[in-house]
């Protein structure tokens, strides 16, 4: 949920101000339609007379002229503008048959003055509100403890640099406050808009789903209560996993001699591992070792003596530095600095990888809204903004990295749909039937990789064909059309189930109101039935509106990876409802039944801004990637008895059109639970071993972005389930070029916004992406900081296009609330199916999946 009320963000809109640009629009339309006619009845019947003198002749065509261009930017100059008009009027008074142009002449002048004042008014008050929200982020910062925490912890650079310009009496107006302003909006946004769990800006609350009750038609489909969440908070850090391993690296070329003192006395507590994926043959060792930016490159290393005895020593898994030091010089001391600095070397280049232990605090309950002391506050960034006194500098935030991440934690509470979960649960499945078809017509998702062509009926160590792949020997990788950000395909047979529901939505869209979608629709237009054959979470954002759907749907993601970095602390502060014990029993169930083994995939997180969305449950017994699992599974989330199955030990083949895993004489379902994906090469190989697995069972999904099929259309209507579940919100085209236009004031800027709530009817809170499936931002059309936020969005991601969504709930519609009144934005992770046991719903999957999944006893 949202740490800060949506009241903060709301509280930068001035809906008068839209009123006043409505108007000034609507009056600046007619004087330019007058003017547009006017200009031509000149050019009619004054210019091209005989009795007319060379000089009113000219007066006429430069009047024309201006009639012909925008008027807003002749407003500047309105006074000479209207002089000219009514010399106009007195020239056509004064000739004969001219009709009634000087009436003409004299209505189009007083059009003029009328839009001119309202334009006016309309631009004082944009300058005012200009004015009034220079300084508004500033102030709101400072009075939310999370916001202001975010500040203080993560951007201390920001802070000091803000603090020094004031102290030095620059105004919020000036160049370079005005963009710490603007950062400080964008902070504000996320923290009042967002529900993706961010450090202080996005919060995390166990809840306790009641029943739900039977729908009242009277009452409306929303929630049947608000809930308040209480003012307590937990507060989990975890330093970043890479800031540990940087901590546990010696320098190179020192001696780890363990005296009290040196950088070699750091060892003691250091474990060292093989690169995470590497592979042995006759020859050489191939590692991908990490360099920077993220990336892997593959080094390929021959074997020498010194080489072959570290890998024998570090095969099985990561021992101690000392220990391994230890087994290489057979317990003496001679030698040990040489193998010391050996060891080293090969931590520099990536063969080998150092771990230290991530040093974490908490969780622990303590009052939440207690603001710390501002200058106490301690810093929590690894790259620190360099500031110089100089008034040339550009402040633009630095790109700060957490050296800790902090997870922040609210009370329990209980909630309550108004509609009965199991109708939900029933529309669940019905938008698992639409999920279904589209990933039938997209086709290959990023990891369904022209890979598996390589596999056939011999089994091949998995690192075989992944080294043949990578060397080219492979096809091209194809990349699916991203259903998880919800982008629709464009249809490829019209014919097809997946056609007809397109044409008919298209059909659809020509009405104003919503479309609804019932289960006759789909069983009409082709779409197949779906049964649920594995536990989903789907994200649903709840309404309190009488006049609203009980809900909108998100997105859908297989159960245990939405929670899996937070499931150890809220497993330590609520063991009995959040230990994943159903979950667990669901796999073994599943096992026992089929005789395959789920194997958990722990492949490293590449960036450091994402080092420790790695984390997750032990939800299986097997791991297999990266040797050491220390960072894959916090202390909070252990569990002792896992056991790892190396890479190398693992073959892949193919049985009819089904991919087979195997160790041995184990069969293996490769799973994923980690919120982060698989980089490259990772997502290859791990692309290749998911295929082996459940993977089909397992797709998350989005149903947002219907109008991404529809390129023909500028606007798409709202889409309901049932009339009680949105699945996708309505959205809009809308040109960069109309409402950003280069070299126009702020004034003009807004009211391009103002007319496409006029004209289009886009509500006033959207959110406004750069392309479908893109990260969407929070914009109110009646706030002054909205210009520059889309000027942005538009300089980062250059597109001739923004995608505006209208926002549900809207504002004050979240059945959320602090204690003290204000309204919180949140979503709600419900599971489906939700009744049976972990083991009963394991042998529901069983039974209802027969040979399509489980593999044969034997080859």
């Amino acid at each position: 949920m949202a740490s800060t009320p949506v009241e903060t963000w709301t509280a930068a809109g001035a809906p008068e101000l839209l009123e006043l640009l409505t108007g000034a629009g609507l009056a600046l339309a007619r004087y330019n339609s007058l003017a547009a006619e006017t200009a031509e009845r000149i050019g009619d019947t004054l210019v091209a007379r005989d009795d007319v003198t060379k000089q009113e002749r000219a007066h006429a065509l430069k009047v024309r002229r201006s009639l012909h261009r925008d008027a807003s930017a002749d407003f500047v100059d309105w006074p000479r503008q209207r002089s000219q008009l009514d010399r106009l009027t007195g020239i056509a008074r004064g000739l004969t048959d001219t009709g009634n142009l000087a009436e003409v002449i004299a209505r189009t002048a007083e059009a003029g003055t009328l839009a001119e004042r309202q334009w006016q008014a309309a631009e004082a008050a944009v300058h005012a509100e200009a004015r009034r929200t220079g300084d508004l982020p500033w102030r709101t910062v400072q009075v939310h403890p999370p916001l202001w925490r975010t500040l203080t912890e993560d951007h201390p650079g920001v802070l000091a640099d803000i603090r020094q310009r004031l102290a030095r009496g620059e105004r919020w107006d000036s160049k370079y406050l005005r963009k710490r302003s603007d950062f400080l909006w964008r902070l504000i946004t996320r923290a009042a808009t967002k529900t993706t769990p961010r450090g202080w800006l996005t919060h995390v609350a166990p809840l306790a789903l009641r029943g739900g009750q039977a729908l009242d038609p009277d009452a409306g489909p929303g929630c049947s209560d608000d809930t308040t969440v209480p003012d307590v908070w937990a507060v989990h850090r975890v330093e970043n996993l890479h800031t540990a391993r940087q901590r546990a690296l010696p320098s190179e070329g020192t001696a780890c001699d363990h005296s009290p003192g040196t950088d070699g006395e750091r060892c003691i507590d250091v474990r060292v591992s093989l690169a995470p994926l590497y592979r042995l043959d006759e020859e050489a060792l191939t590692v991908w070792a990490q360099r920077e930016r993220g990336r892997l490159q593959q080094l390929r290393i021959r074997h020498t003596e010194g080489l072959s005895l570290v890998v024998g020593q570090l095969v099985d898994g990561p021992r101690p530095w000392h220990d391994l030091i230890r087994a290489l010089t057979g317990g003496k001391d001679e030698g040990s600095d040489a193998w010391s600095r050996f060891l080293q070397h090969l931590v520099t280049t990536g063969v080998l990888q150092t771990q230290g232990t991530a040093h974490e605090t908490g969780p622990e309950w303590q009052p939440a809204h207690a603001r710390p002391d501002t200058d106490a506050a301690r810093p929590n960034t690894v790259a620190q903004a360099k500031l110089r006194n100089g008034a040339e500098q550009d402040p633009a935030p630095v790109a700060e990295t957490a050296a800790v991440f902090t997870d922040v934690y609210r009370a329990p509470t209980a909630f309550s749909f108004r509609t009965a979960h199991a109708d939900l649960q029933e529309l669940m499945g019905h938008a698992a039937r639409l999920a279904d078809l589209l990933y039938d017509e997209a086709g290959p998702s990023i990891q369904d990789t022209n890979v598996l062509t390589l596999l056939d009926g011999e089994a091949r160590p998995v690192l075989d064909i992944l080294h043949d792949f990578l060397a080219g020997n492979g096809p091209e990788v194809r990349s699916g059309e991203g259903l998880t950000h919800g982008r629709w395909p464009r249809p490829r047979d019209p014919e097809s189930p997946y056609g007809r529901l397109i044409q008919h939505l298209s059909r659809c869209a020509a009405s104003s109101g919503p479309i609804d979608l019932g289960p006759s629709d789909l069983d009409r237009l082709g779409v197949p039935g779906h049964s649920p054959l594995w536990p989903m979470t789907a994200m649903l954002r709840p309404s309190r509106s009488p006049n609203e759907p009980a809900a909108v749907l998100d997105a859908v993601m297989p159960t245990g990876v939405l929670d899996s970095r937070f499931a150890g602390a809220l497993a330590a502060l609520h063991p009995d409802g959040h230990s994943g014990a159903e979950y667990r029993a669901f796999l073994r169930g599943l096992e026992a039944r089929s005789g395959a083994t789920f194997v958990e995939i722990c492949a490293p997180s590449l960036g450091t801004r994402s080092a420790n969305a790695v984390r997750r449950p032990e939800y299986t017994s097997f791991w297999t990637g990266d040797t050491d699992r220390t960072h894959y599974f916090a202390p909070l989330n252990r569990r002792s008895g896992m056991r790892h199955i190396a890479l190398g030990d693992i073959t892949m083949r193919r049985e009819g059109d089904r991919p087979i895993a195997e160790a041995g004489s184990r069969t293996l379902w490769p799973v994923l639970h980690a919120t982060k994906g698989m980089e490259p090469p990772w997502d290859t190989l791990g692309g290749l071993l998911l295929a082996a697995g459940p993977r089909r069972l397992l797709r998350p999904f989005k149903l947002s972005g219907i109008l991404a099929a529809l390129p023909h259309l500028r606007h798409f209507p709202r889409v309901t389930l049932g009339g009680r579940l949105v699945i996708a919100c309505a959205q809009w085209r809308v040109p960069v070029d109309e409402i950003l236009p280069a070299g126009v004031p702020l004034a003009t800027q807004m009211r391009r916004l103002a007319d496409l709530c006029v004209t289009r009817g886009i509500p006033r809170w959207v959110f406004v992406s750069t392309r479908f499936g893109g990260k969407p931002v929070a914009v109110d059309l009646c706030s002054v900081l909205s210009p520059r936020l889309l000027g942005r969005m538009a300089a980062d991601a250059p597109t001739s296009d923004f995608v505006f969504e209208e926002m549900l709930p809207q504002p004050g519609e979240s059945p959320f609330r602090e204690e003290r009144g204000a309204r919180l934005v949140a979503e709600v992770a419900m599971g489906f199916p939700g009744d049976p046991t972990g083991d009963e719903l394991a042998g529901t999957v069983h039974m209802r999946l027969g040979a399509r999944l489980m593999p044969k006893r034997g080859r």
